[in-house]
């Protein structure tokens, strides 16, 4: 029986390296039955779920049975049952807001894949899902900014490291005459009056690199060529 014995050894260090695979990820990774009953999840689950590192604990049970268990809100648990198409088409990064019972919004992204057997026939659901909370805020906190920089009375540009406008608001185009169409990509220098020489410009630069920014008055030139003063 040395062959099967071979064959039983590669089948559990593939088996054992599967769950090393699937324990790392990050992502929450449960898989169930057609009756919404676990067969197996990953430890990130297990933690998040019942704070165990053992994924066991999680299998045999139904979201209700894991609720009651843990005395724990975890209401968002039955609806990911929810993203599986009668026609059972994979749902990919499904993002979906529920509240906490303290009120602080919880985001999650979800993917859910339907399991089928060699005939085709659907006898369960892959599911992961991942908290994109953080992600949310900052992506609000960035929306909230460029409505701040779009609205402002003051002409904003912001360039990269090569001088390169990549955006500017609505009062630049009052004040220069430029629009953003015509600056993207282009150099600030587009501005210049040559009214200052490259001293001006070096000690503008020494104090951006040393101080971290730069204020004065400055001569520059509007699209339709009337050189003008900003601060």
């Amino acid at each position: 029986i040395t062959r099967r014995k071979q064959v039983e050894a590669q089948l559990r260090q593939s088996q054992e390296m599967l769950r090393l695979v699937i324990d790392n990820i990050p992502q929450f990774i449960f898989w169930k039955d057609q009756h919404s009953v676990y067969l197996g999840c990953n430890k990130n689950f297990a933690q998040m779920i019942v704070g165990l590192d053992s994924p066991e604990a999680i299998v045999g049970k139904t979201d209700e049975e894991l609720i009651k268990l843990t005395l724990t809100d975890f209401s968002y648990l039955p609806i990911l049952n929810q993203y599986i198409t009668p026609a059972g088409y994979p749902e990919y990064q499904r993002v979906e807001l529920f509240e906490r019972p303290n009120g602080i919004p919880l985001w999650l992204e979800m993917n859910k894949i339907p399991l089928r057997d060699p005939l085709g026939q659907i006898i369960g659901v892959l599911g992961s899902f991942q908290d994109i909370t953080d992600l949310k805020r900052v992506e609000e906190r960035l929306k909230q900014s460029v409505k701040a920089v779009e609205h402002s009375a003051e002409a904003i540009c912001i360039a990269n490291a090569q001088t390169q406008m990549v955006l500017v608001n609505k009062a630049f185009t009052r004040i220069t005459g430029y629009t953003e169409a015509e600056v993207l990509g282009k150099r600030t220098t587009l501005l210049k009056s040559g009214k200052h020489g490259a001293d001006f410009y070096d000690k503008m630069w020494k104090s951006i690199h040393t101080v971290g920014y730069w204020e004065g008055e400055i001569w520059n030139r509007r699209k339709n060529g009337e050189i003008y003063p900003e601060w």
